[in-house]
């Protein structure tokens, strides 16, 4: 898991700030100032706005998209802003910011020109006691000054003078700020302006010169808000709107890294150590992350019920893996542990188990049947040879039709038939009884018919 940024800078020195990967904007805290004037006395003699090499700090950057607009295609506006803090910075009390936007081109403020027309900038607080600003674009001051026949070579660098909206004659001197313009990278051929600047404490908060600690509470509260206006085809106008308190996706956070780096969701737990005393500097499982989407219907509650049921003599341990490394001051050596949780069986698995427990138990009950048919078939068989051979009598066997399955109702046929048959043979023989008795008769008849000739 990657924490450590090109410069030097790790998330981890700042993890409340950079724990999430959407926040909205605030002034966050930062190691060193990333304000510097862009175009100054030592480079003016060569600059232009390709030659500037500039970018914010990564984990600053919060981005916003908005709608596409016209002249753009099916491309989103999208607006990055980054507002932060230096608490142990020696050279004053100063809150940074930048921010970038993409533009067709810049319109610069014209002085005693009503704002409302201009291109601009409006940084919004969400505290009454301190009021928007309204930032402009000016050619820069020290072209227009010692490169006057040069001007050209400038034109994509300008000066940002603040204004209040109340009072437009005025520049604030608590802000100082510069932009530049340049063609977005790779396969992206727009011109994006980036503004870089500065404002000063006393402007956020009143007591923030006399205050032992900076950032004040009050400035650490504060959430900004950005309205962008410009020029597109429709005229001047509003470009995009964030409200404060309005979430973006940071550039660069702990939460993104760690997703990017642990997909399993084990518990990531960074610990800074003072003797015996233990403090956790960030942990994962303060990102309430989405759980994974699973199926809670009946029939997946049994399932996983009956696997947690066989599989519970095999539950594995968490495991856990240890590292130590080193930060930058004050936070030292610091201890990472990583522990993965015992694997959960997925959905799918422990309903396929279940099925499959449920076939093995279907075909179990199927094999005893035929069993138990194949001996009642066979103890009909040797009941009906020793009816046919008068070993036993039919009331013998009534004991064994008294059930409703397919072999008792076979038997009660053979029932039927030998009943049948025994009356035909009853009657036959009831036949053949009385045939005799007649021949007797008649030969009697006869006797008696030979007895009364009278011999000679």
């Amino acid at each position: 898991m990657s924490t450590r940024e090109p410069d030097g800078f790790s998330l981890l020195e700042n993890a409340r700030d950079f724990s999430k990967a959407e926040r909205p904007l605030q002034f966050v805290e930062l190691r060193k100032p990333f304000f510097a004037y862009l175009l100054n006395r030592q480079n003016a003699r060569r600059l232009t706005a390709d030659k500037i090499v500039w970018e914010a700090p990564r984990p600053c950057v919060v981005e916003f998209v908005g709608k596409a607009l016209p002249s753009s295609g099916d491309t989103p506006f999208a607006t990055q802003a980054c507002f932060a803090v230096v608490p142990s910075e020696a050279v004053g009390r100063f809150a940074y910011f930048s921010i970038r936007y993409p533009t067709d081109v810049i319109r610069r403020h014209r002085p005693g020109a009503n704002l409302s027309g201009e291109d601009r900038v409006v940084i919004r607080f969400d505290s009454a006691k301190v009021p928007p600003i309204v930032l402009v674009y000016r050619a820069p001051i020290l072209a227009t000054s010692r490169y006057p026949s040069q001007i050209d070579r400038f034109a994509g660098i300008h000066e940002v003078s603040a204004f209040l909206a109340n009072n437009p004659e005025r520049p604030l001197r608590q802000v100082n700020a510069q932009a530049f313009e340049q063609v977005g990278e790779g396969d992206d051929s727009r011109n994006y302006v980036t503004i870089v600047g500065r404002i000063e404490g006393n402007y956020l908060d009143s007591a923030a010169d006399s205050s032992e600690k900076w950032p004040t509470a009050a400035v650490s509260a504060l959430q900004l808000g950005l309205d962008v206006y410009g020029h597109s085809p429709d005229g001047p106008g509003s470009l995009m709107s964030i409200p404060p308190g309005t979430l973006g996706r940071a550039q660069v956070s702990l939460q993104s890294a760690f997703l990017a780096s642990v997909p399993s969701r084990s518990v990531l737990r960074v610990v800074r150590s003072e003797g015996a005393k233990e403090e956790t500097v960030w942990t994962s499982s303060n990102l309430n992350l989405p759980t994974i989407p699973r199926r809670m219907d009946w029939q997946q509650q049994v399932s996983d019920w009956w696997a947690q049921l066989l599989l519970n003599r095999y539950r594995s341990d968490p495991a856990t893996y240890q590292a130590v490394f080193q930060l930058p001051a004050p936070i030292g050596k610091v201890a990472a542990s990583l522990a993965a949780p015992p694997v959960a069986l997925p959905a799918a698995a422990t309903r396929a188990f279940a099925w499959l427990t449920a076939a093995l138990v279907i075909v179990c009950m199927l094999v005893l049947l035929f069993v138990l048919a194949i001996f009642r078939l066979r103890a009909f068989t040797s009941l009906a040879w020793t009816m046919a051979s008068n070993e036993i009598g039919l009331d013998d066997a009534r004991v064994r039709v008294k059930r409703r399955d397919e072999i008792s109702t076979l038997w009660r046929v053979l029932t039927v038939l030998y009943r049948r048959n025994q009356a035909n043979i009853r009657a036959r023989v009831r036949v053949m009884h009385l045939a005799a008795i007649e021949r007797e008769r008649e030969v009697r008849v006869m006797h008696a018919r030979l007895e009364s000739i009278p011999g000679p």
